[in-house]
């Protein structure tokens, strides 16, 4: 069995929060599981594609990763930012991508990488 298929018919993930899945894929990642890894590094592309577009599209100063929910900008913020570099004109390029600074508040607004994170956990 692939580690999905294990991590859905023993149910790990069944009635954890989001932050609970969330972090078990991170240490499943740090672990060195291959599948895992795999995942990420095909969710961390589609979010620098997203993000490219975000920064085409609308040209911000800032853009936050993190929160309540997950610390993706620690831990994957530098994978991010190097995928990123790979499909961005760098000469386009001068948006800063930083951790929040809210990471106790609940925000009032979910983030892009949050709807894509969570639609992936919650089909552990």
């Amino acid at each position: 069995l692939g580690t999905f298929d294990y991590l859905i018919d023993n149910g790990y993930a069944k009635n954890n929060t989001l932050q609970e899945k969330f972090h078990y894929l991170k240490s499943l990642w740090s672990g060195g599981n291959e599948e895992i890894k795999k995942v990420l590094e095909n969710y961390i592309k589609y979010l620098a594609i997203t993000l490219r577009n975000i920064i085409y599209f609308l040209n911000p100063d800032v853009i936050i990763l993190g929160g309540l929910i997950n610390d993706i900008h620690e831990t994957f913020g530098n994978l991010i930012e190097e995928e990123l570099y790979k499909v961005l004109d760098k000469t386009l390029f001068n948006t800063v991508i930083r951790d929040t600074i809210f990471e106790d508040v609940p925000p009032s607004l979910v983030g892009a990488n949050v709807l894509v994170l969570e639609h992936f956990l919650r089909t552990l």
